[in-house]
């Protein structure tokens, strides 16, 4: 029997007739980006995660943060705050000219503590595998990405440069296999491989998962195909061997397992490039191989939205710029534009951007100022493959989210959730509090009673 030791909040006690053992609970967290509710579905049909998913209490539909961008979305998810609040508007720094920017990926990117941190400052041990916004953080245990635009020679290299120093050559005899998969098949494979290795090794009281090959899916063959099919029966060994570790340290029943997701996807026909229209209308000038010279008004693309710069903040310019787009709104697939202030307002975006545009949903936006003005979907890229996102968050399929904890035998079904409430929860149920958060504790998933 456990019960929650009143002196201390994240500690419970074990009884038995012979022994009273002090014992912290455990937490994996694991975002399958761009899983949506109608995954359940295939997800019950899962030997493995069909039997996780139901013993766990599931929030069907969970509002996401806008841009529906993953890393933006996931530093909402581990630290209970909107962009506006964390800082991470997107997944790019704004970088006028490169068609490639930096991503967001340093811990100091984030504004405000995420969970993981304030675990540590309770004690708890921390392991974080593939997360976003985690290059430089002091978790015990880090594996962090080498970035989507990684030469392949140089990756391994790359992830032990940004991950805890020392660990990649620890564990790397473990992980080698997971490089000769494909790109983001090996990906979740390093995940998985590493995930099992520390809990064998190590047992980290808090351990964040990010996987990712749902989403490539969803990029490559659109928002539903039968290729979805292929990718939670490999997730499910996955899981399996995780379930499997688990058990064999006798941690089944300490570990809460949270399955998250971050945002859905929308099928799209056309890329349209903003900055081509611009430039087409002398707000970017060009020099003469292609690059960059100047501008006045530069569009960052978010896929389906994206951020508004105008120099200097110049409002004759300003004003000219959103007259001429609005003018030719239709033809360039702009459904909706928002000022700094309104976007603040109604989704708690915030940036040094202007205004924010919002497609129509059906087609994306480029960055590209050398591109034609409208171009055909391809894979080449996620911005531009026939399935993407970063659009207004209740559009279409919805990211979903279920929760194991073994601490209570109910479980609940709620239609409806926040991404933004799923760290406070989490604390609440490690026993303690995240002051910072934009979001509030589930009250439901939180009752542990019969």
């Amino acid at each position: 029997m456990c019960e929650f030791s009143a002196g201390k909040p994240e500690v419970y006690i074990l009884y038995s007739e012979r022994r009273c053992i002090m014992e912290k609970r455990k937490l994996i967290v694991i975002s399958i980006d761009s899983m949506v509710t109608e995954d359940l579905e295939i997800i019950r049909q899962m030997p493995h995660m069909g039997k996780l998913l139901e013993r766990s209490s599931i929030i069907r539909r969970n509002l996401t943060t806008y841009p529906s961008y993953t890393h933006s979305i996931h530093t909402s998810i581990s630290t209970g705050c909107y962009p506006g609040t964390h800082g991470v508007i997107g997944n790019e720094h704004f970088d006028p000219g490169n068609m490639e920017p930096e991503w967001f990926e340093k811990a100091t990117d984030v504004k405000v503590p995420t969970l993981i941190q304030e675990a540590r400052k309770h004690g708890y041990t921390a392991a974080e595998v593939y997360w976003p916004l985690t290059l430089g953080d002091d978790a015990e245990w880090n594996i962090h990405r080498a970035g989507i635009h990684v030469i392949p020679e140089n990756e391994q290299e790359i992830i032990c440069q940004r991950s805890k120093p020392g660990f990649f050559d620890e564990v790397y005899p473990y992980i080698k296999d997971s490089f000769k998969l494909h790109k983001y098949y090996k990906g979740d494979e390093l995940c998985f491989d590493t995930a099992e290795y520390l809990i064998g090794k190590y047992q980290p009281d808090v351990m964040y998962l990010h996987l990712v090959c749902i989403d490539y899916l969803r990029h490559n063959y659109g928002v539903f195909s039968k290729e979805l099919w292929t990718g939670y029966e490999y997730l499910d060994k996955g899981f399996a061997r995780i379930l499997k570790a688990l058990k064999d340290q006798g941690l089944e029943n300490r570990t809460i397992i949270n399955v998250t997701s971050d945002h859905g996807h929308l099928d799209i026909r056309r890329v349209y490039s903003i900055n081509r229209f611009l430039r087409d209308h002398g707000f970017i000038t060009v020099d003469e191989n292609g690059g960059l010279a100047d501008w006045t008004a530069y569009f960052h693309t978010c896929s389906l939205s994206g951020h508004l710069y105008i120099k200097n903040h110049d409002p004759e310019v300003a004003g000219k710029v959103i007259s001429l787009l609005k003018e030719h709104a239709g033809e360039l697939n702009i459904e909706k534009f928002y000022t700094r202030e309104e976007v603040k307002e109604k989704y708690h975006l915030d940036g040094d951007f202007d205004y924010v545009l919002e497609s129509f949903g059906n087609a994306s936006f480029s960055s590209d100022f050398n591109a034609e003005l409208v171009q055909d979907t391809n894979n080449a890229s996620y911005r531009s493959s026939i399935a993407t996102h970063g659009h207004e968050p209740y559009k279409g399929v919805q990211p979903t989210y279920f929760l194991y904890n073994p601490y209570s035998r109910r479980k609940v079904d709620l239609p409806q959730g926040r991404i933004i409430d799923q760290a406070p929860t989490l604390a609440r149920l490690l026993g303690f509090e995240m002051t910072t958060c934009d979001g509030s504790p589930i009250e439901e998933l939180l009752e542990e009673g019969e």
